[in-house]
């Protein structure tokens, strides 16, 4: 039976490294996530929002980056925790931005489809409602022809919702959205057949999480802005 893999993905390549390049580059990247994840990220116009963007922009890289460096040090307890945190936060922050991303899109195609009914149906979907609720009891020819423009506009709505569910399934969303990124992730932080061999291994690894970190909070605001219509803020 094989020996399971402890060490983390940088910790071989940061174990060799003099002290002084550890301060040095343990205080440059701290700094470069701190920057981008509370100046960079784009902002949503919400305060509270944009908190919890920035410390996620900041906090879930700097956490993975200091547990690969000295993984097998950590207790068998400790070593589990920050594997699962880490996998779990990661996962569940790229299932919410698939997700996100699909809802505004959806978002985008029924507010288009709402304001294009009047022209799809030939009637207008609230007057006919209106209509339609409030007619007397005698069957006139306009209480007809806002009947059936109402009837029209309801058709219209559930053919589109069909065809969400439809896209969902066919398109294999959660497939994009969770179950691919999911087996990287155990790829690179559960198993971790890859090792930072090198100088530049190690900050493509290291740096690489942090522009991905900051990228995705920009486009979880970006989402927010574009369902909440409020300006975005870079």
């Amino acid at each position: 039976m094989s020996k399971p893999n402890l060490r983390g993905v940088t910790e071989e390549f940061w174990s060799e490294q003099k002290e002084d390049f550890k301060l040095y580059w343990s205080l440059a990247s701290k700094a470069v996530a701190g920057i981008l994840g509370f100046f960079v990220v784009t902002k949503t116009g919400f305060g509270w929002i944009d908190t919890i963007v920035s410390v996620f922009a900041t906090g879930v890289p700097l956490l993975i980056i200091a547990s690969q460096r000295a993984l097998s040090k950590y207790p068998p307890l400790l070593r589990r925790r920050i594997t699962r945190y880490s996998l779990c936060a990661t996962l569940a922050a790229v299932t919410a931005l698939g997700v996100g991303f699909y809802l505004a899109v959806i978002y985008g195609l029924i507010t288009g489809v709402v304001k294009s009914l009047p022209s799809l149906v030939g009637s207008d979907f609230s007057p006919s409602l209106t209509t339609v609720m409030n007619a007397p009891g005698a069957l006139n020819p306009d209480f007809i022809q806002n009947a059936i423009g109402f009837l029209n506009c309801f058709i219209v709505l559930v053919s589109l919702v069909a065809a969400i569910f439809n896209s969902f399934r066919a398109l294999q969303i959660e497939e994009l959205i969770h179950w691919a990124p999911k087996r990287g992730l155990f790829k690179y932080l559960v198993r971790r057949k890859v090792k930072a061999q090198d100088m530049l291994m190690f900050a493509g690894f290291e740096f690489g999480i942090i522009m991905t970190s900051i990228m995705f909070s920009s486009t979880v605001a970006i989402i927010v802005h574009v369902i909440t219509m409020t300006p975005a803020v870079t």
